[in-house]
């Protein structure tokens, strides 16, 4: 018996959970699929793929659920392309099947395609991850196609970002606060739309002594694995590296893995489960629909942090180099632009001077500086497909880059929000800005923009070792309750 019975999203009934047994399913997830001996599903946590079909025996299509545009993001382009999906086959015989996985508006009848640059993941059992071999991807890697031998019993997921469990994160972070009980502290700063906790790690070498406050969050859009890089800053910072040690020295650390669980729930691309975008529309008095916004904007109202970076990771846009959002010096206090202006430029060595003028006027950053001053890095974002290797060190090192920035001068705690943003010397700053960052950084965009190895990601060296399959891989991550690296 065959069945082939799908269903189509609602988006008007965004705060939901899949949940099959009683027939509800979320925007972003199906039901499930049946054909012969193979299982498709989408509608479990962290699944993401809808409008499941089999075309014949041998050949596969999903959609990708777009977002909804929703609140002052009302673009949702670029936010259609997250999919993660588990494929079992319970009878006796191989199946080799072609898989394509297309964006909502993709017409099927696709000729041209290319081998892929951007990284596809696969797991046999959600934990362990590894680079997906031989994929295709249309211009642009907005929809990739790919063969598949699946054997006899097995079961294997398939994603182009790494899906993380909340409750992982949740069960991760209370191993380490029990294990580091002098220096680390767990704590929930609230809850999510469908009510996961939103857990926090507080790391402080010394809480005899007064220190700047650095607040690092993530996971806030589900479609890219940047809480991974959350976690390679807690293992170095907790390690027994020097520097790591001087940094402790210098800042306590509030650390959020994941402000958008629900996200990750659902496997939506960037937004929570009511369809809002918290990084682009960062409601912090909306606790209906963004309680996330409204939990990080309390904690930060009763812990002010003096530095803050929010981290993102680019994973299909191969096009894109590692870079954050600038913003103008102008906007904080006169006593604070100086060491700005330095912890700006140590940030964009790290980058290859890389960066976008910051646009957002309704962000988490945006509230910190006008209320309390606070140095900002927002949307800071990781290539993936330099590799996880390389993503580890640039992250380390932009850590270790702000903290030689700011070392020098006096605590940012003692230089902010006690100083007007107009001064005598703000003209001056103005032209200073324009002539030695901005000019120069656009003149060296338009005549020698970033270049990138061009050819297929199976041929990279940083990736070999991850290919599954392959002799003896690594695991490009691995995330389970007791670890997430």
């Amino acid at each position: 018996m065959t069945e082939t019975k799908s269903i189509d999203p609602d988006k008007n009934n965004c705060a939901i959970m899949s949940d099959e047994s009683k027939g509800i399913y979320s925007w972003t997830q199906s039901k499930t699929v049946i054909k012969d001996s193979l299982t498709v599903r989408t509608a479990f946590k962290t699944g993401a793929g809808n409008k499941i079909r089999f075309l014949d025996s041998n050949n596969l299509q999903i959609r990708v659920p777009p977002d909804p545009a929703a609140g002052n993001y009302k673009d949702p382009k670029g936010y259609d392309y997250f999919f993660h999906f588990d494929l079992e086959n319970k009878g006796d015989k191989l199946h080799e099947l072609n898989i394509e996985l297309l964006r909502p508006t993709t017409k099927s009848d696709i000729n041209t395609w290319f081998s892929t640059q951007a990284p596809l993941f696969c797991s046999d059992d959600g934990k362990d991850w590894y680079l997906l071999s031989n994929v295709k991807a249309t211009k642009g890697h907005r929809d990739y196609k790919f063969p598949l031998t699946i054997l006899p019993g097995q079961k294997i997921h398939i994603a182009n970002s790494i899906p993380i469990n909340p409750s992982y994160v949740k069960e991760h972070l209370i191993s380490i606060s029990s294990l580091n009980p002098s220096i680390c502290s767990y704590h929930e700063i609230g809850t999510s739309v469908l009510g996961e906790p939103l857990p926090l790690l507080q790391i402080n070498s010394n809480s005899a002594k007064k220190k700047d406050r650095f607040l690092i969050w993530a996971g806030i859009h589900a479609s890219e694995p940047d809480t991974l890089a959350t976690f390679w800053l807690i293992d170095w910072l907790l390690s027994d590296d020097e520097y790591a040690r001087k940094v402790l020295e210098k800042f306590s650390f509030d650390v959020v893995p994941m402000i958008n669980p629900d996200g990750f729930i659902l496997g939506t691309s960037g937004c929570n489960s009511y369809g809002v975008n918290i990084f682009w529309d960062f409601r912090k008095e909306d606790n209906l629909k963004s309680p996330e916004s409204t939990a990080l904007w309390k904690w930060a109202q009763e812990n002010p942090p003096q530095v803050v970076l929010d981290i993102h990771a680019y994973i299909y846009q191969v096009h894109k180099p590692a870079r954050y959002y600038i913003e103008t010096v102008l906007s904080h206090g006169s006593k604070l632009r100086k060491v700005a202006w330095s912890a700006q430029q140590a940030v964009l060595r790290q980058l290859n001077g890389q960066a976008l003028v910051n646009d957002c006027k309704n962000s988490f950053s945006t509230y910190l500086k006008k209320d309390y001053d606070t140095l900002t890095f927002p949307g800071y974002h990781l290539r993936f497909l330099d590799g996880p290797t390389a993503c580890k060190q640039l992250i380390i090192e932009t850590i270790k880059s702000i903290y030689l920035a700011t070392t020098n001068h006096k605590p940012l705690y003692s230089l902010a929000n006690n100083n007007s943003r107009k001064s005598y010397n703000s003209i001056s700053w103005r032209l200073f800005e324009i002539l030695n960052d901005r000019a120069p950084r656009q003149i060296r965009k338009r005549l020698f923009p970033p270049s990138f190895d061009q050819r297929k990601i199976d041929d990279l060296e940083e990736w070999k070792r991850y290919i599954y399959l392959s002799e003896n891989p690594l695991p490009v991550a691995t995330v389970s309750s007791g670890k997430i690296f």
